[in-house]
């Protein structure tokens, strides 16, 4: 995620702000379209994206669930529905979200 971080600040063609918004459209909305702008490529897209799918499976696997009833397949369908409410988000993400520009403002300085 550092990396990914690092990368959004350095040779972007956008402003913090939309650094920002950018970023969090790929991380929480899978919205591709201005990656280029903050300087991220495909390949770089694809192994940050897995990376983020990953996590979720990760933390979904750690809840202390019997693995009889938290099986892989209710897993993947919560990944996916999780995905999808995502999308749908419009608005600020997080309740510190100007914390983010400002890492982000930090960053491409």
């Amino acid at each position: 995620m550092m990396v990914t971080i690092m990368l959004v600040g350095c040779g972007t063609k956008a402003n913090p702000e939309e650094s920002a918004k950018i970023f969090l459209d790929l991380l929480l909305k899978d919205d591709k379209t201005n990656m280029d702008k903050i300087g991220m490529k495909e390949e770089d897209y694809t192994e940050f994206r897995s990376s983020f799918c990953d996590g979720m499976m990760m933390a979904l696997g750690n809840s202390g669930l019997d693995e009889s009833i938290l099986t892989d397949d209710i897993k993947n369908s919560f990944k996916k529905d999780i995905i999808t409410g995502l999308t749908k988000k419009d608005g600020a993400w997080l309740p510190g979200e100007d914390d983010v520009v400002t890492l982000m403002k930090a960053i491409a300085q």
